[in-house]
């Protein structure tokens, strides 16, 4: 919805520069098949990035979705139930996903028409390189193809599923809805080798992207982010499709395989290094490992300081039963010397802010 708004702007602010920069009115222009309307664009001296983003709000403006009507609601009446207390009938609901299906595949024609994909100037063309190259790696541009249109199949197999049923399913009807996503990834290893296979979920996956953001205090070598993600990536593959949440028994399914993993990466670690593992895994240390980052410290300086800040809390819940006339004086005393560390590695303003928030500040 963002970028519909952003190309609709560009658009409107683009009229303007139409009656400027092109002879022909703004209003014939929307009438100009595509490719004209490109032509006459670029001819006019626009800029690559201003034709592009009002192509794709032409495209969007002539092909998509009608939007809902009050005709296609129904009515709030407080004793209807199910799909009948939503806002929209389960009917139109399909009808609306097939047309907004069908409007997506028009649409995508469209752009490739008109080579909208093709990277834009500058930055821009910088990033798209990154992004094709994070995804995709040296995977031969057939198999891409075919990566690509198995997991747009198996998106929209799933879609047409769920809405047909409103999104209420049973328990069977959820076990179909499993395996559609099961079979889709069994299809991608009848595509990819082994290795291009694994190559794909490291790039591409919920745990190998979990893993980047979770474990940066960690500081994996190659060999231990490849040993953790074998054995954390099943997880992924066995339950995230399954709403574990919703499911008593597959929630205790899952609790049970994450247990024995924890054990597995214990074991594969050693205590020191697991030890490390699961201190990065911890949000507070996560902050405090943003913080050093800025501050260009070292993630073994910023774990001896979070080790620092856990034996403190310690030391505070102990002082609590010290008297009185003993506490105050005990506690000052481990916040200052927790500051004073704090301070050898971070600015005044990052300690201060990151020990406020632990609820630690002297």
């Amino acid at each position: 919805m963002r970028a519909l708004r952003l190309c609709l702007s560009t658009a409107v602010t683009s009229a303007a520069f139409c009656r400027e920069n092109v002879d022909t009115p703004f209003s014939e222009l929307g009438a100009l098949p595509l490719p004209q309307l490109k032509a006459r664009l670029q001819t006019a001296g626009w800029p690559a990035t201003h034709v592009h983003a009002f192509l794709e709000a032409e495209i969007v403006r002539r092909y998509s979705a009608d939007a809902l009507s009050p005709d296609d609601l129904l009515p709030f009446e407080f004793w209807r139930t199910g799909p009948d207390a939503q806002p929209i009938r389960p009917d139109v609901q399909r009808r609306r996903e097939e047309k907004r299906q069908r409007a997506e595949a028009v649409m995508q024609a469209e752009r490739e028409k008109l080579n909208l994909f093709d990277p834009l100037d500058g930055d821009h063309a910088a990033l798209f390189a990154w992004e094709d190259q994070r995804r995709w790696g040296a995977l031969p541009a057939n198999k891409r193809a075919a990566v690509t249109a198995t997991l747009e199949r198996g998106a929209r197999e799933l879609s047409q599923f769920l809405h047909q049923r409103g999104g209420m399913l049973t328990r069977s009807e959820w076990e179909r809805a499993w395996q559609i996503t099961e079979h889709t990834r069994a299809h991608l290893a009848t595509l990819l080798t082994a290795g291009q296979l694994l190559d794909y979920d490291l790039r591409n996956s919920e745990t190998a992207a979990r893993m980047r953001a979770e474990l940066d205090n960690f500081q994996p070598s190659r060999e231990e982010f490849l040993a953790i993600f074998r054995l954390r990536h099943p997880l992924e593959l066995a339950f995230a499709h399954k709403r574990p949440s919703q499911l008593p028994d597959v929630l205790a399914q899952l609790a049970s395989a994450e247990a024995e993993v924890e054990k597995q990466i214990a074991a594969l670690l050693g205590p020191e290094r697991y030890d490390d593992y699961r201190l990065s895994l911890q949000p507070a240390c996560q902050t405090l490992q943003f913080d050093g980052r800025y501050a260009q410290a070292d993630a073994a300086v910023i774990r001896a300081l979070y080790r620092s800040l856990l034996i403190t809390r310690q030391r505070l819940t102990d002082a609590a039963a010290l008297p009185a006339s003993e506490r105050e004086a005990a506690i000052r005393s481990l916040k200052d010397a927790l500051y004073r560390e704090f301070r050898t590695v971070l600015d005044d303003e990052a300690t201060r802010r990151y020990l406020q928030e632990q609820g630690l500040w002297p």
